[in-house]
């Protein structure tokens, strides 16, 4: 299995700069939005220093790395808090329900 991370297309490079293009009018000041320079740059560094880097590691592998991840951290969890191993495989609403207990 490889972990190398995938080359983004040139169209995808195209798109990801339309998206920085509104992200960059969102954050930026007006009179820096009417400098083309400060927004072509800062449009730029957008998408090809922050969202084709973070788009490059949306794959399979890593989706299910991170899953794994956080289901093993659920179960440490649920372990630490004495639920046991029977309660950390339940949905939590069923596992609070559980040690619920209701007065007669």
């Amino acid at each position: 299995m490889s972990t190398q991370l995938a080359p983004c297309p040139p169209w995808g490079l195209q798109y990801l700069k339309a998206v920085s293009e509104g992200v960059v009018a969102y954050l930026l000041d007006m009179s820096d939005l009417q400098r083309p320079a400060a927004r072509c740059v800062c449009r730029e560094l957008l998408a090809a220093a922050v969202l084709r880097p973070l788009m490059m590691y949306c794959t399979p592998y890593y989706a299910n790395k991170a899953l794994y991840t956080a289901l093993r951290e659920r179960q440490a969890q649920a372990r630490r808090a004495g639920l046991g191993k029977a309660a950390s495989r339940q949905p939590h609403h069923l596992a609070a329900r559980q040690r619920t207990v209701v007065a007669p």
